[in-house]
C-alpha cells in the first residue's frame, strides 16, 4: 500500500502516514478490463471458427485427390493401364506419376520376360491363381502346354472355371490348394507329352510353374535304351541281360522252371573275311531276328546279345522242358532256312550252335547257369555244329580236368603219348576197304579224348604242335602194318588254320615211303578257314601228291562256300544228315542235291556214321561213293577188313541201284 507524508519533519506529527482511500462499485472499477477480455475471447472464437473452416476446407481439398488415387489403385485391373490424371496438387501429382511409372515398369518387365521366353523358346509357362472369381493370370505358353482352348485365353488371362476343370480332369486339383509337384502326361495329336507341374502357395495366391519335359524324358529314355539294348540287333546287351536275369534269380520269385540258352554263330568269321563286315552285320541282324522270335512264344522271356556272335536267352516259367526244346528246334530249323543274299546270286546259310542249362536243376545263380549253358554250347560246337545240347553235369566235371590239364598236354606232346586207331572207309563199287581214317587216342587219364586234347591245345595256342604230332604219329602207326595197309589210302585229320612245315612233311615221306601218294588230308573245321593258311596247305598238298577231303559237310563251317573254295577230292557228309536218313525225305533231298553237284565235278562223296543197314541202303540208292561207320567197322589199333557179309550186302545193293557201278 502506498502511504503519504503530510507533515514536516519538525512537526510533532512527522511520523504519521496518511492513506488515500476511494470507494466505488466493482463493475464500474473493472468495466474496461472486462470489455477487453470479452473482446479477446470473441476474437479467439471467431479466429478458431475461421481456422477450423479453412482447415477443413483445405483438408477436403487435399484428401479428395488422395482418396481418388486410392480408389483408382484399388479398382485397377490387370489388363488396364494406370492413368496419370493431374489434380493440381504438386505432391499428389508427383505421387500419381511415380505410381504410373512403376506400373509401366512392372508391365514392361513382365512383357520383356514373356518375350525372352518366347525368343529362347523355353517350354515353360507360369500361372498366378488367386481369389479373383472370374480370371487368373497365365503366360501364353500355358495354353499350348495344357492343350487348352485358345478362345479361353484373353490378354494374359484364363477363365478361372475353365482352368479348374482342366486340373480336375487331370486329377491334380490339389495343386491349386497346397504346394506340391507332379509329373503329368497327356496326349496331343497322338503324341505323348510329359509336363512337370509345381505349385507354391503364398498367402492367398498359388503360383504354378509348368514345364514341358518331353524332350528330356525322350532323351533319357534313348540313353537308357542305348545303355540296355544292343544298337545293331535291338536285343538286350550283356550288362542289361545280366542285371535283369540276376535280379530275378536273387528275388527267387516267378521263375519256376527256367531255361538259360546260349547260341554262337558258326560261320560269322568266314562271312566277315569273305564278304566284309557290312555283310557280317547283316548276318548278325538276321540271326537276331530269328532268336527274337522266342518273344512271341514265351511271356517274360529275355533275349540278348552277349558279344560278337554270341546270343543268349532266359525263359522263366517253362511249362516243361519239352516245350522249350521244341521251340529251340523250330529256331534251329528257321535258322537253317534263312538265307542271307550276297550280291546278285550268292546266298549264305545261317548256322548257330547252342547250349541249354535248366533252372533250378543245373543251378540257381546267374553266373553258374551262364557257365553251364556256355559249356553245353561249346560241347555242341566241337561235336555237333548247327544244333544244341543240354548241359550234362557228368561231362562237365570230366571236362573240368581241362582247367588243370596244362602239364598233361605238355607231357602228351613232348612224349608223343598218343595212339592211332584206324576205321575203314569202304567203296560202294566193290564193298572193299578203300581207305582208313587215322583217329587219335590219347594215353591220358585226364585228357581222355581227342576233343579234350584239341580244346586244351586251342586254349594254350598249341594247335601247330598238335598238327605236327598228328602227322608224325599217323604215319608212324600206319607204317607199322604195311601188309594190312595194302594199297589203301590214309585219311589224316588236319586243323584247318595250321600248316605243317614243308621240311617236316618232306622228312616224314622220306622216313615212311609207304605213305607216299596215299595220304588224304581231311579238313576238320572247328573254326572258319584262314584263306592264306588254306592256300599254303593246298600248295603243299599239290606238291607232295596229297589229296584233300572236306569233313562234316552240312554242319557248322563246312558249307557250300568252303566246298567252292577248297575244291576237295572228297566230301564227307556229316552224321547229322546221314543218321536216320532212311526215314527222312528232307535229308535225302539234301544229299541228292549234293551228289548232283559233286558228280559233275568228279568229287567223291563219303557217307559217315552209317550205323544200320537201312541208312546204308538209302545212301547207296542215292549214289554215294564210299561208306564209313560202326555198321561197317569200328576204329581199331589194327587195320582190318570189313565182315564178308557186309561186303556181299554192299555188292548186292550196288547192283540193285547202280547196276554194279558207281
Amino acid at each position: 500500500v502506498n502511504t503519504m507524508q503530510l507533515y514536516r519533519r519538525n512537526s510533532p506529527f512527522k511520523n504519521d502516514r496518511w492513506v488515500f482511500v476511494s470507494v466505488m462499485p466493482e463493475a464500474s472499477l473493472f468495466q474496461s478490463s472486462i470489455q477487453i477480455k470479452n473482446l479477446m475471447g470473441l476474437t479467439f472464437v471467431i479466429s478458431l471458427t475461421i481456422g477450423c473452416f479453412f482447415a477443413g476446407f483445405a483438408s477436403y481439398q487435399i484428401n479428395r485427390p488422395v482418396e481418388k488415387l486410392i480408389y483408382d489403385i484399388r479398382k485397377q485391373k490387370d489388363e488396364d493401364i494406370f492413368e496419370n490424371l493431374p489434380c493440381g496438387i504438386r505432391e499428389i501429382d508427383e505421387l500419381r506419376g511415380a505410381i504410373c511409372e512403376m506400373d509401366t515398369s512392372i508391365r514392361e518387365n513382365g512383357y520383356r520376360l514373356s518375350r525372352m521366353l518366347k525368343l529362347v523358346n523355353l517350354p515353360l509357362g507360369a500361372v498366378e491363381y488367386s481369389e479373383n472369381p472370374e480370371w487368373i493370370f497365365a503366360t501364353s505358353k500355358v495354353v499350348s502346354l495344357l492343350n487348352m482352348d485358345e478362345s479361353m485365353y484373353h490378354n494374359g488371362r484364363i477363365r478361372r472355371e475353365y482352368f479348374e476343370e482342366i486340373f480336375k480332369a487331370a486329377g491334380i486339383f490339389y495343386l491349386l490348394e497346397e504346394s506340391g509337384e507332379v509329373r503329368y502326361s497327356l496326349t496331343i495329336d497322338g503324341e505323348e507329352r510329359w509336363l512337370h507341374i509345381e505349385s507354391m502357395v503364398r498367402q492367398n495366391k498359388v503360383f504354378i510353374i509348368i514345364m514341358d519335359q518331353t524332350d528330356e524324358i525322350l532323351e533319357r529314355r534313348q540313353i537308357e535304351y542305348e545303355r540296355d539294348y544292343d544298337v545293331m540287333t535291338g536285343l538286350l546287351n550283356r550288362r542289361a541281360f545280366r542285371k535283369k536275369v540276376a535280379a530275378m534269380m536273387e528275388a527267387k520269385t516267378n521263375i519256376g522252371l527256367g531255361a538259360m540258352v546260349m547260341w554262337d554263330l558258326d560261320n560269322l568269321k568266314y562271312v566277315n573275311d569273305s564278304y566284309g563286315h557290312d555283310v557280317g552285320d547283316k548276318y548278325i541282324q538276321q540271326a537276331a531276328r530269328v532268336f527274337g522270335g522266342l518273344y512271341t512264344e514265351f511271356p517274360g522271356i529275355m533275349v540278348g546279345r552277349m558279344a560278337g556272335d554270341e546270343f543268349m536267352a532266359f525263359v522263366p516259367n517253362c511249362r516243361d522242358k519239352s516245350t522249350v526244346l521244341d521251340a529251340l528246334d523250330r529256331i534251329r530249323e528257321k535258322l537253317h532256312r534263312t538265307k542271307l543274299v550276297v550280291g546278285e546270286e550268292d546266298e549264305i546259310s545261317l548256322r548257330a550252335s547252342g547250349g541249354v542249362a535248366w533252372y533250378p536243376d543245373d543251378g540257381t545263380s546267374f553266373e553258374w547257369l551262364i557257365k553251364c549253358a556256355d559249356f553245353a554250347m561249346y560241347d555242341t560246337k566241337t561235336s555237333y555244329k548247327g544244333y544244341y545240347k543240354q548241359f550234362n553235369r557228368n561231362s562237365y566235371y570230366q571236362n573240368s580236368l581241362l582247367l588243370n590239364g596244362h602239364e598233361e598236354l605238355n607231357r602228351i606232346i613232348e612224349e608223343k603219348q598218343v595212339d592211332y586207331y584206324f576205321q575203314p572207309i569202304v567203296s560202294v563199287a566193290d564193298g572193299r576197304v578203300f581207305a582208313y581214317e587215322a583217329l587219335m587216342r590219347p594215353r591220358s587219364e585226364k585228357l581222355v579224348s581227342p576233343t579234350d586234347v584239341m580244346r586244351m591245345a586251342y586254349n594254350q595256342s598249341r594247335l601247330a604242335e598238335i598238327e605236327k604230332l598228328t602227322f608224325e604219329q599217323a604215319f608212324y602207326f600206319c607204317a607199322l602194318q604195311p601188309e594190312k595197309f595194302g594199297d589203301a589210302k590214309l585219311f589224316v585229320n588236319s586243323v584247318p588254320n595250321q600248316v605243317i612245315s614243308e621240311k617236316t612233311l618232306h622228312a616224314l615221306f622220306e622216313a615212311y615211303p609207304v605213305c607216299r601218294d596215299r595220304i588224304v588230308v581231311e579238313i576238320v573245321e572247328n573254326e572258319r578257314i584262314d584263306m592264306d593258311r588254306a592256300r599254303q596247305k593246298r600248295y603243299l598238298c599239290q606238291k607232295y601228291g596229297i589229296e584233300m577231303a572236306l569233313d562234316d559237310y552240312g554242319s557248322g563251317y563246312s558249307t557250300e562256300e568252303t566246298l567252292l573254295y577248297l575244291r576237295p577230292k572228297y566230301v564227307k557228309i556229316d552224321m547229322a544228315l546221314i543218321q536216320g536218313i532212311s526215314k527222312d525225305k528232307d535229308r535225302q533231298e539234301i544229299v541228292k542235291n549234293l551228289l548232283a553237284y559233286t558228280k559233275k565235278r568228279k568229287i567223291k562223296v563219303v557217307a559217315e556214321s552209317i550205323e544200320n543197314g537201312e541208312d546204308m541202303e538209302t545212301v547207296i540208292r542215292l549214289g554215294v561213293d564210299y561208306l564209313q561207320g560202326y555198321y561197317l567197322g569200328k576204329p581199331k589199333p589194327e587195320m582190318v577188313s570189313i565182315p564178308p557179309e557186309i561186303t556181299r550186302q554192299i555188292e548186292e545193293l550196288n547192283r540193285k541201284y547202280n547196276g554194279g557201278s558207281v
